[in-house]
């Protein structure tokens, strides 16, 4: 776990199994999460809208902040992450 601008991070990063150049990385931003969930159950409490949904498809819709990639660079997770949201942000 880090801290990205005040908000604790969970991390995994691991080697692929038989590759020599690629990296796993998995990441949830627990704050979000905590964000996304109350958001969650305040969609599954009011019907979410006109349209009906099942509520899987909300949990879908807002994966609640895990997200994860593979590249070739072999950098810390705290490294990997703020790259990632330096080009969110340009994005």
């Amino acid at each position: 776990m880090f801290s990205y601008k005040g908000c604790p991070i969970w991390h995994m990063r691991m080697k692929l199994d038989g590759d020599l150049e690629n990296w796993l990385y998995v990441f949830m931003d627990q704050e979000c999460r905590s964000e996304e969930t109350g958001i969650l159950m305040e969609k599954i409490q009011l019907g979410y809208g006109e349209e009906r949904h099942d509520p899987m498809d909300v949990i879908n819709e807002t994966h609640l902040r895990y997200f994860a990639f593979v590249n070739n660079l072999d950098k810390p997770a705290e490294e990997i992450y703020s790259l990632y949201k330096e080009r969110q942000n340009i994005e």
